[in-house]
């Protein structure tokens, strides 16, 4: 059994190896490795350090499945890089909330 610094440290491997795969043209090898990772924490990271060698238009399907995966704020930088008035959009939409909460 392999305790949860070891998966950690697995998922991450499979990060970065997901990545340098995209970053050297193997993006459907990438896109099969990252798909074999299974810990919830790093669903999400996988397609958006993919994303983070594509090209913008290759880079926003992937951007949307981390979305679609993982916490919200995971692909926000890989979306700053591919579409940065999406990120000002939803900066604009969440700015109102909080402030509503802190005056409460």
């Amino acid at each position: 059994m392999h305790t949860v610094r070891e998966r950690h440290a697995r998922e991450d491997l499979l990060i970065s190896l997901a990545a340098a795969l995209a970053a050297a043209g193997h993006r459907d090898r990438a896109l099969a490795l990252a798909h074999t990772i299974t810990e919830a924490d790093a669903l999400a990271e996988a397609p958006s350090s993919i994303a983070d060698t594509l090209e913008p238009s290759e880079a926003k399907p992937l951007i949307a499945e981390a979305f679609r995966l993982g916490k919200w704020t995971t692909p926000l930088k890989s979306l700053a890089r591919t579409a940065p008035s999406a990120v000002v959009a939803i900066t604009g939409a969440v700015s109102p909330v909080v402030v509503a909460e802190d005056q409460s």
